[in-house]
Parts: structure tokens; C-alpha cells; sequence
């Protein structure tokens, strides 16, 4: 799917015309609150008519005499939906996040995963240092205030790996259709996020929050070191994680051992090493991060 997208947005003058781009910060009709949605130029169907008067926005562009406004999430209830027929799959992701996250955030995974499987979606875009996620609305949603969060028309999953999993199955990409196939890449999705994760991602946060050369840090040092010894030994002769194709449990694998993860924790693992630049040189991972790169703002 094309990372370049349309934005529709309806001013406060009540007006509806079509922005353009992902990473344009200003949208056509100028100023005032947003409702709209972003949508693939793969489909068909464009936003060219006025929203539906029960789209509420959550939030208004930035505050007086910012030159560049940016839209914010909003939410559609999902009991008024049904007249209008089924909707793309909305998939709430950062349009502001701190410099320090920017870059490294989990909803990349299911953005790439989108993007491999090449299905339509809406990005509806969340302010995090404005405390977008910390809203009763969006609550509802996820009561743990994270990003990434679906909603497939109404069902809404949370949690980075099961987002993978569901939209692996509906999509019957990223994921082999026979059982013991699919077991594989659930054994080594859970793996990536509890076995691996777990010890690379304390040891950043220990690190980070003033830990750096205490024994908290070096403990959480040897285990993830041998967590990743031991996951190299099994990367030695195998292409991808799971089975002989590119799946879900690839994207997790390879996103946990990127961002966070200590360069110096990854150096003496040569097929760590090529088995992450495999994974990162798919046109799909590059293309969702230049997309993100240009539309997600640091903080």
C-alpha cells in the first residue's frame, strides 16, 4: 500500500476540503477543529462530501498564532457507524511523541505490518505530550493509555502482538495457514515479546533512569546477553524467526531488537546482525518509516 495518503478535514467554518499528504501540517481549510480521516490512495472512494454531524472531534489544531495546524485523534461512535456500511480499519498511532521515543514507538510494527499486507487503513493520530491518550474517550478504547490501538469496525484490539496475530488472520498474510505453520509464529511472537523483550527493554529502562554501572543494570546485562547468545544460535543457518517465509513473529523479532535495545548487547551476535538487516531492507519496513519519519512530530 502507498504511504502517501489524503487527509479530509472540515474547518469551523463548516467547510469540507481535501488536504493532501501525510506529513502536511496545514490542512486546506486553514484553521479551527478537525474532524476527517486519512485514508490509502489505493481506494476508490474519496472523502469529498461533508462528515456525518456525529463525528466529534477530541481536540482543536495547537493554539493561536501556531502557523501549521495539525489534526488529532477523533473518535466515531461506534453504534452510529452501521447506517454508513462497514469502515476502514482505524488504527490509532502518534502524531507527537517525545524526541527520545520518536522513531523506536510500538505502533511502527503495526504499521509495517499494514503496509507488507497491503490493507486500507485510517491513521488517527494521537497527541501523546498533550495527554490525548489519557482522555475518558480514548480510555474506553485501551484503559492502559497506550499506543498501538485498532478498531476493525468495531472490534478493537490493543497490544502491539495481537494486533499482528488478528490482522494476520484476517488478512491470511504473515502467517502460514496450516496449524503447525501458525504455531510457529505464535511461539516465536510471544518469544519475541517475553523471552527477548523483557530483559533488552528493563536494561534500557534501568540504563536510562540513572541505573547506568549499578548491579540492577549489570544483572539485567547478563541476562539479556544470554537471551540474545542464545537466540543466535538459533538464527545460524535460518533465514527468518519462525518458518522459511517473512511473518508477524519477523516484525516483532526484529522491531525488539532494534530502538531500545543495546547496541553493544547486539555487537558480537553476527546473525542477530544480518538477520535484523534482512528484515529492516524489506521495501515495507522502509517505506513505513519514511512515512513515519515525516508525518510523527518530536517533543
Amino acid at each position: 500500500m502507498s504511504a502517501y495518503c489524503q487527509v479530509s478535514a472540515t474547518c469551523s467554518a463548516g467547510r469540507l476540503s481535501p488536504g493532501r499528504i501525510i506529513g502536511q501540517r496545514r490542512p486546506a481549510c486553514g484553521g479551527g477543529r478537525v474532524v476527517g480521516s486519512v485514508h490509502s490512495t489505493n481506494q476508490t472512494r474519496q472523502n469529498r462530501h461533508p462528515a456525518p454531524s456525529f463525528l466529534v472531534p477530541t481536540a482543536s489544531f495547537s493554539g493561536p498564532g501556531r502557523k501549521h495546524g495539525r489534526p488529532r485523534g477523533f473518535l466515531v461512535p461506534v453504534e452510529r457507524r452501521a447506517r454508513y456500511g462497514p469502515r476502514m480499519l482505524e488504527i490509532y498511532t502518534f502524531a507527537r511523541v517525545n524526541d527520545m521515543a520518536r522513531g523506536n514507538t510500538r505502533d511502527l510494527r503495526v504499521l509495517w505490518a499494514l503496509e507488507e499486507m497491503g490493507l486500507p487503513y485510517q491513521i488517527v493520530g494521537m497527541d501523546h505530550p498533550n495527554h490525548d491518550l489519557e482522555s475518558p474517550a480514548y480510555r474506553a478504547l485501551n484503559p492502559f493509555g497506550q499506543i498501538p490501538v485498532i478498531n476493525d469496525d468495531g472490534v478493537v484490539v490493543t497490544e502491539s502482538g495481537a494486533i499482528l496475530l488478528y490482522l494476520a488472520r484476517k488478512s491470511g498474510k504473515l502467517l502460514p495457514r496450516d496449524l503447525a505453520g501458525e504455531a510457529q509464529v505464535l511461539r516465536w511472537s510471544v518469544a519475541a515479546l517475553n523471552t527477548i523483550e523483557v530483559p533488552v527493554l528493563t536494561h534500557w529502562f534501568v540504563n536510562v533512569s540513572g541505573g547506568k554501572g549499578s548491579k540492577a543494570s549489570e544483572a539485567l546485562y547478563g541476562w539479556a546477553d544470554m537471551r540474545l547468545e542464545q537466540l543466535d544460535g538459533w538464527l545460524a543457518n535460518r533465514q527468518f524467526i519462525a518458518t522459511d517465509d517473512f511473518t508477524v513473529a519477523d516484525i516483532l523479532m526484529t522491531h525488539v531488537l532494534g530502538g531500545g535495545t543495546d547496541p553493544a548487547l547486539l555487537k558480537p551476535y553476527a546473525n542477530i546482525l544480518a538477520y535484523r538487516a534482512r528484515c529492516t531492507e524489506r521495501p515495507a519496513w522502509k517505506k513505513t518509516l519514511a512515512a513515519y519519519s515525516e508525518r510523527v512530530e518530536g517533543a
